[in-house]
């Protein structure tokens, strides 16, 4: 019962952000601003909230990164085998699948699901794999999509590219910002405790009704079974693996291994529509893998939420 109390008002607000989009309340202009508004103000306040209260020590976890990221590389890879070996993809498709199979929805999702399950003690290890999750996600995807011939520039060029853009990056500002003033030890001072908390009220509600406008705008285009395939490693084997890495090959603490586990059960996120758009390869198998993943996700998340959640205990 618990579970559902989290899990059922987080995507009770993801369909009626569909509801908003699919029958005209809202036009998609205004969906495409309310995303805006989550990534550049509403989530980096939060961040930097939750940042700055957080009771976690901010260190390097050098093997909850490999736990995690181990189980991306093998979700990643096993789906682009699929691809390739089953449904005779070339290797730029069989990329883009593997992206979309382990780019979680971390922003729109994932922040409100983790710190409703696990609460403000999960601040530290969640924005820590955010702070590695979209670059080093981003640099590896750009750079196979480029040796795979999508565009005609340099490899390092491209690492460049995506370097510079994370320099300006709102959410990787709010994550440094608030490591640097939770070293100082300071308080906020009052007004700007306020006004912090104001916005950062605003992210979880927001980013969940914009979530569920976007699915309404990008559809289910078709390509039917690449999809599948896509969704049953995003929902399946990706937590799947990075819980058993986490747990029986780190022995991470239990916080950390539920933190990973949620991180990796969330629906596929739209940086992976934007990729093959940009690339023009499987544009429809990852657009559907959005639609389904985030329905999917009600049923397997309120099941990776209750096994994690008893393991903790």
């Amino acid at each position: 019962m618990d579970t559902l109390l989290i899990v059922l008002p987080i995507f009770a607000v993801i369909a009626l952000g569909y509801g908003a989009g699919r029958f005209g309340l809202l036009s998609d202009r205004a969906g495409e601003g309310l995303e805006e508004f989550v990534y550049v103000i509403a989530i980096p306040a939060l961040i930097f909230r939750s940042l700055t209260n957080a009771t976690e020590p901010l260190q390097s976890p050098w093997s909850y990164w490999a736990a995690y990221f181990l189980g991306v590389a093998i979700t990643w890879g096993m789906t682009s085998l699929v691809s390739m070996g089953l449904f005779g993809e070339d290797w730029r498709k069989a990329t883009v699948a593997g992206i979309a199979a382990s780019f979680s929805n971390t922003v729109l999702v994932g922040i409100s699901i983790i710190l409703s399950t696990f609460g403000e003690a999960s601040a530290a290890p969640l924005f820590l794999l955010i702070s590695v999750h979209l670059p080093l996600m981003t640099t590896v995807g750009t750079v196979l999509m480029e040796a795979a011939g999508g565009q005609r520039t340099s490899k390092w060029a491209a690492v460049r590219r995506t370097g510079a853009g994370l320099l300006r990056n709102p959410l990787m500002i709010a994550i440094v910002a608030g490591a640097l003033w939770r070293a100082t030890n300071l308080p906020l001072p009052s007004f700007a405790n306020s006004l912090v908390d104001m916005l950062s009220q605003a992210a979880s509600p927001t980013a969940l009704f914009a979530m569920g406008m976007s699915v309404n705008r990008y559809g289910v285009l078709g390509d039917a079974r690449s999809a599948l395939v896509i969704v049953g490693a995003k929902l399946i084997l990706l937590p799947l693996a990075v819980y058993a890495l986490a747990t029986w090959v780190f022995g991470l603490p239990p916080l950390w291994v539920g933190v990973a586990t949620i991180f990796a059960s969330m629906p596929t996120g739209i940086n992976a529509y934007l990729f093959a758009t940009r690339y023009q390869a499987g544009v429809a198998a990852t657009s559907s893998a959005i639609a389904l993943s985030t329905a999917g996700s009600a049923l397997t998340c309120t099941f990776w939420i209750a096994f994690t959640k008893a393991y903790a205990q």
